[in-house]
């Protein structure tokens, strides 16, 4: 299950809140909870975002013509 709301419109983000039921081999259910701020962001933002963490950020199209971001670190 998955619930998305925008607390704040004027920015980028959205939050998003998970549940997960699992249930294990020996058929007990375990109920698991996850929480995620999310978004929309320009090419130039996850490109300066990759550099700041150390990486040297490219930019690959894939074959279905999907842009993929690649950071590098030198050692």
């Amino acid at each position: 299950l998955a619930w998305t709301w925008d607390p704040d419109p004027a920015d980028e983000t959205y939050d998003v809140a998970y549940a997960f039921l699992l249930r294990e081999a020996d058929g007990t259910v375990n109920v698991d909870f996850d929480r995620h701020r999310e978004g929309l962001f320009s090419r130039d933002d996850w490109l300066a975002w990759l550099r700041e963490a150390g990486f040297s950020p490219r930019m690959h199209t894939d074959r279905w013509n999907r842009e993929l971001f690649v950071g590098i670190r030198d050692e």
